[in-house]
């Protein structure tokens, strides 16, 4: 049985290799990736043919809703690029300051965490990464930036939806009900509560980091850059995580979208006042030549256009958004569901909401209406059309044999050799090890589970009765750890591979995916040690 820990690392081992220290293209990476899995899981697993194909079908499911996603969000931007608002948009933020760091904090992390609490599943970096490229950031810098951004506001996702459906549907079951003293809503609003102080006494830092990232990597290397901007990033840090810590107190679907509606306008206002603002103006770089070319070509267009008629389709997007999520809304849209039970006699069941899909509403049909609001020529159309095609298709396929390959390993416990799953395994070798220490260890296995899986509400979905488990078996507060599962996995989306394939297409770096990881790996790492040590402290005293 111990053998088979090394086995059920060694897909994530050979994904790490190749994407991370050899930096090769996940187009060829994930397709060889997955054939080892496959045949991992059917040798060693002994998964039957049924469940196998079910499986990899799932996956399919899985990658067409990301692939929906990314196809909206393409569509959307391109509409905005060829009708020159994209270009009004870009002005508007540059107005408020030219500095990058400035411009980096309130795209790459407030207005995505707008986003995030709207949408999720990889929206917000693949709306966010053309915008800061647009304002003249390396498209990898772009890309990382908006990805390290990000990674507060997913443990909440859209409207609590990580922790409300994947605990929810998870925890819902006698061995977690019958040890509680009081209602299973209000342990969910507990582990909301404990997620929120963990990002928010962590999270305070993510403005500065970001500004630290963006100086280092893309600078003169001078930690004097980033510390030039810390009034500003530590204003920014409390205007957010102030807010997003005490909404948690009424639920977990409050802290994100709450503290991003406060906080945007909020810091948006008071930059364009010159509050707090860096005294000497840092930039990232350069405008390339052909993006002037580019913006001198789109000004005819642009003259009459308003930076609120710019604006309006994405004001549209978070409208639409934040109605759809209403809980009566909500389950009447949802209640359109295709599925598949125990596919193939397999167990897995499969099932898919089109209309929940944030590619589906809203982000298709608003690139459509405003093609025309635009007044886009055919021509115009065509071209939008053509590039968001010939952008989505090497990336579909990339995220076809990722998706998949995370479903084989999620759904391996359904096997003829009467072993854990794949996930299960790794996860209790780690218990065992650590035991009462768990606390500093629980953020990892989240990150780990959204590397694997692809989104943390599927990592909280695979690993939160464990994590519940665990804590039980080694004496500490199952809540706590249960929190810190939830934040690991939002942790996790920077080095997740269908959201980092997402955010490169959309600045046209595919190919790239290994760049932006190795770069990001390191907040990821830090931020989950930070975590991890109050994990354990609170753990221990608690």
């Amino acid at each position: 049985m111990d053998l088979l820990i090394p086995l059920a690392l060694l897909p994530v081992i050979l994904a790490l290799i190749l994407l991370v220290i050899f930096v090769y293209p996940a187009i060829k990476v994930m397709p060889v990736v997955w054939a080892f899995t496959l045949l991992l899981v059917a040798l060693v697993w002994r998964m039957p043919p049924n469940a196998l194909i079910a499986a990899n079908i799932k996956g399919l499911e899985g990658a067409l809703e990301i692939v929906l996603i990314l196809f909206g969000a393409l569509l959307l931007l391109y509409v905005l690029e060829e009708s020159g608002a994209l270009s009004v948009i870009t002005k508007s933020l540059a107005s408020i300051s030219e500095d990058s760091r400035v411009q980096a904090v309130i795209v790459g992390f407030l207005f995505v965490s707008l986003l995030e609490s709207c949408a999720g599943f990889g929206v917000p970096a693949a709306v966010a990464a053309p915008i800061l490229y647009m304002l003249g950031f390396p498209p990898v810098a772009a890309v990382v930036i908006a990805l390290i951004g990000n990674m507060p506001s997913v443990t909440f996702g859209g409207l609590g939806v990580p922790i409300l459906v994947s605990y929810g549907k998870t925890l819902d079951v006698p061995e977690v009900v019958s040890t509680l003293h009081y209602s299973f809503e209000q342990m969910l609003i507990n582990v909301g509560f404990w997620s929120a102080t963990f990002h928010a006494l962590v999270g305070f830092f993510i403005p500065f980091i970001m500004c630290l990232v963006l100086t280092k990597l893309w600078g003169n290397k001078r930690a004097k850059d980033a510390l030039g901007a810390w009034k500003f990033c530590f204003f920014v840090g409390g205007s957010f995580f102030i807010p997003y810590w005490l909404f948690s107190f009424l639920g977990p679907e409050l802290p994100t979208i709450g503290a991003a509606v406060i906080s945007l306008p909020l810091v948006m206002y008071t930059s364009s006042k010159g509050f707090l603002m860096p005294k000497k103006v840092w930039r990232v770089g350069e405008k390339k030549e052909e993006e002037t070319k580019r913006e001198m070509e789109q000004g005819e267009r642009e003259k009459n256009m308003s930076a609120i008629r710019a604006w309006s389709p994405y004001i549209g997007v978070v409208a639409i958004l934040i109605i759809t999520r209403i809980p009566a809304i909500y389950d009447a849209i949802s209640s359109v569901t295709f599925s598949w039970n125990s596919a193939l006699g397999s167990g897995i069941s499969i099932a898919i909401s089109p209309l929940t899909i944030p590619g589906v509403v809203p982000l298709i049909p608003i690139a459509l209406i405003f093609m025309p609001l635009f007044r886009m020529n055919k021509k115009g159309i065509r071209n939008v059309f053509s590039t968001t095609v010939q952008r989505a298709i090497p990336t579909s396929v990339v995220l076809v044999f990722s998706v998949a390959m995370a479903m084989l390993m999620v759904n391996s416990s359904i096997n003829l050799s009467g072993y854990e799953g794949m996930l299960v395994i790794l996860a209790k070798a780690l218990a065992s090890i650590f035991g009462r220490a768990w606390g500093f260890i629980a953020p990892f296995i989240g990150a780990f589970g959204s590397f694997i899986t692809g989104s943390n509400t599927t990592s909280d979905m695979t690993f939160g009765l464990l994590q519940w488990t665990a804590a039980q078996q080694v004496g500490i507060s199952s809540e706590i750890a249960l929190a810190l599962q939830a934040v690991g996995g939002s942790l996790g989306v920077t080095i997740c591979v269908a959201k980092v394939i997402t955010a490169c297409a959309t600045v046209g770096i595919v190919g790239k995916e290994g760049e932006v990881m190795r770069k990001t790996i390191w907040p990821t790492l830090l931020y989950c040690a930070a975590v991890g040590v109050l994990g354990l402290v609170f753990t221990l005293l608690l």
